[in-house]
């Protein structure tokens, strides 16, 4: 499928500021043994961080690991979008 190879999945995280957190959402994408392509986070505000992952995956898998990690302790919000890939 010509937008399977345009588009790239990215499940945005909106966190508390913990570092056993990140480790615990990282996890869930390790256990189901999904590459992550890109991970990027800048902080929201004193003690919360915005995390945003880039992977590929099937959409199904995706929506899962986001509501997964919605229901984990000290995360705010979630939530799922595709963004251009980048050439190369």
């Amino acid at each position: 499928m010509k937008r399977d190879l345009e588009l790239q999945q990215q499940q945005i995280f909106l966190l508390e500021k913990d570092t056993g957190l990140l480790c615990r959402l990282l996890g869930l994408y390790a256990a189901r043994g999904i590459d992550i392509d890109q991970l990027q986070f800048t902080h929201a505000a004193p003690q919360t961080m915005a995390l945003t992952i880039t992977t590929q995956a099937d959409a199904e898998t995706l929506r899962l690991l986001v509501a997964k990690g919605a229901s984990l302790v000290g995360v705010i919000e979630s939530a799922e979008g595709w963004r251009q890939r980048q050439p190369g």
